[in-house]
């Protein structure tokens, strides 16, 4: 059984519950005890080198810098409590930011799971899962913040000036870490948030600084939250990449084991809008400084997946190529614009480039059976959607696409077992075009099982309905 931990100290309501025969179910975090614990994911960001800033511009324009990074980070809670994130506490202070990401509704359900009336059986079972659910929404809302925090920071007038005059705009840092904390009643009336996860994700914010992509660093426990490569339950190719860390525990005051810090590398269909003066400052900043990676990733996504330019695409991928020449994500796009060109071979010849330098990477063997699917190459397509599954089990692309190549190359039990788990994870996928489209052709060529019949009918009917 899952151990979420208590999420109230029921020893200090002991005297409550003796006196009372149904005890009230707390409605809020704070419920009069000395402390509630609940679980939290914890933002902190700071300006990068702000000691070294301070002794080196004049107070006026420190102060003016001060100011601008205040304005931003009010400026962007606002936004995030706009888009209904789960937003607790946040406090500004000087260069530094940080926002407590927890669930009012967990003190309801932890009551139900560990109260005196705990749930059991099925009910539980959805306590549990609702919980998992929530832990993830803390965690990813977390991540995107930090992301347009970056967008935001970059477009404040000071670095539109220092893009301009070709200087590095000024650095943010950021840390998240997530785990539970404990709230309590300050003198003046706020909550007091505090525990070891709060002080952990402040050590990875100051860890920050040595980033190579983005600054925006995260602990192993907000890595595996998010899985790595797949976040299955908004959209159906969202994606997100980070580099690991290995850091000695003298680089992290006061931690007592060692910790792998990851930081975000690159991101795909998550859900941000990015505003065009943001594209604009990462034009700018990449035709000045080619070494600027995290640059590159954004202009690529941009150009790729929202105006469609891969002529562009090529161009950037072709400059990044010469100043990093290990970075698989650029050869990958260069496979991806060869792909586009329907050069099978030279996209092919970047592509195992890319795997032999990380044969983990699932979006290279998705492209790869990508490739193989048009050279109708069926081993090779199920090989590597196989592997992509194995790198991805969570992502229901992969898995329906393996399917698919199952059901075609005659193999109906396991192909529709991989459908299945598709529709599983992403009970949505009935209804779009692609799996209409999919489904309808391997009936007509008598391939589809009688187990998936049931998934294409209803689609079936009402695409029949609205012609």
């Amino acid at each position: 059984m899952v151990n979420l931990g208590p999420l109230l100290d029921y020893s200090a309501m002991a005297d409550k519950r003796a006196a009372a025969a149904t005890p009230s179910v707390p409605e809020e975090v704070w419920d009069g005890c000395e402390y509630t614990s609940i679980h939290a994911a914890v933002l902190f960001a700071d300006l990068e080198n702000s000691v070294m800033i301070s002794s080196a511009l004049p107070p006026p324009d420190y102060n003016r810098l001060i100011n601008a990074f205040q304005a931003a980070m009010l400026e962007l809670v606002g936004l995030l409590r706009d888009q209904g994130m789960p937003i607790g506490e946040v406090y500004v202070a000087g260069d530094q930011l940080s926002i407590f990401f927890y669930d009012h509704e967990e003190v309801r359900r932890n009551y139900l799971m560990d109260g005196p009336q705990a749930q059991e059986g099925e009910a539980r079972a959805l306590l549990i899962a609702e919980c998992k659910s929530s832990y993830e929404n803390l965690v990813l809302s977390a991540l995107k913040a930090a992301i347009q925090l970056k967008n935001l920071w970059l477009i404040q007038e000071f670095n539109l000036e220092r893009v301009l005059a070709n200087l590095d705009p000024w650095e943010l840092g950021t840390g998240i870490h997530y785990g539970r904390v404990y709230l309590g009643n300050r003198p003046d009336g706020k909550r007091r948030i505090e525990g070891y996860t709060v002080n952990l994700a402040k050590r990875i914010e100051g860890y920050s600084r040595r980033g190579n992509y983005s600054h925006v660093m995260v602990s192993q426990q907000v890595r595996d939250t998010i899985r790595s490569s797949v976040v299955k339950h908004t959209q159906l190719r969202q994606r997100i990449f980070f580099y690991k860390h290995d850091v000695a525990l003298e680089l992290l005051k006061g931690v007592a084991r060692a910790q792998a810090i990851h930081e975000l590398k690159f991101y795909h269909r998550i859900g941000i809008h990015v505003p065009h003066e943001v594209i604009e400052q990462y034009e700018a900043i990449f035709a000045v400084d080619r070494t600027n990676i995290w640059a590159y990733y954004q202009l690529v996504d941009y150009y790729a997946y929202q105006a469609g330019d891969w002529e562009r695409v090529f161009e950037l991928a072709k400059v990044a190529h010469l100043v990093h020449p290990q970075d698989e994500k650029v050869l990958l796009d260069l496979a991806k614009y060869y792909l586009q060109k329907g050069e099978l071979a030279q996209s092919t010849q970047f592509a195992e480039e890319a795997l032999r330098l990380n044969e983990s990477f699932d979006l290279v063997h998705e492209h790869l059976a990508i490739i193989a699917s048009k050279a109708k190459d069926h081993a090779a397509q199920i090989r590597h959607w196989r592997t992509a599954v194995r790198l991805g089990p969570g992502s229901p692309v992969n898995n329906f696409n393996l399917g698919l190549a199952l059901l075609s190359d005659d193999q109906p039990e396991e192909g529709a077992a991989y459908v299945q788990e598709a529709l599983r994870s992403y009970p949505d996928y009935k209804s779009l075009p692609v799996f209409v489209d999919a489904l309808s052709q391997l009936r007509d060529e008598g391939k589809l099982p009688e187990a998936l019949s049931a998934s294409l009918e209803p689609a079936g009917e009402k695409a029949e309905g609205k012609g």
